[in-house]
């Protein structure tokens, strides 16, 4: 369990981190 959550905590960064991106290119 201790494994899945800190892999969804992973990714959930991982997407926040590409979102973050995908809006800075925009705005550049």
């Amino acid at each position: 369990l201790a494994a899945q959550t800190h892999d969804a905590l992973l990714m959930r960064s991982a997407g926040n981190r590409t979102l973050l991106l995908e809006i800075t290119s925009l705005y550049n």
